[in-house]
């Protein structure tokens, strides 16, 4: 499932971030929205607070991944892949 933390088809010796990951830290390091959509499943997370809200949403109708990203500021931060790994572990299990 793409809604996993440690889910990749890059081996592991590629020292590289998941993409989902890579994401959320952008959207979570820069108080943004992100809405990412895939097959059965679509998620939102409004990370304008210290706690993510995270909600399911209707999935629309059209195959394949979809990514939304609202940056709110105009700095450009991340935060930790780890940070990002525990989200997803604690909130989408």
């Amino acid at each position: 499932m793409a809604f996993k933390s440690n889910v990749t088809s890059w081996s592991h010796d590629a020292d590289r971030g998941r993409g989902l990951n890579d994401l959320l830290a952008i959207g979570k390091g820069n108080n943004a929205w992100v809405r990412v959509e895939t097959n059965d499943m679509s998620l939102f997370f409004d990370f304008r607070r210290e706690l993510p809200r995270i909600e399911y949403m209707p999935v629309t109708k059209i195959n394949g991944t979809r990514v939304s990203l609202v940056l709110i500021d105009s700095k450009f931060e991340s935060v930790s892949k780890k940070i990002i790994d525990d989200l997803i572990d604690h909130e989408l299990e």
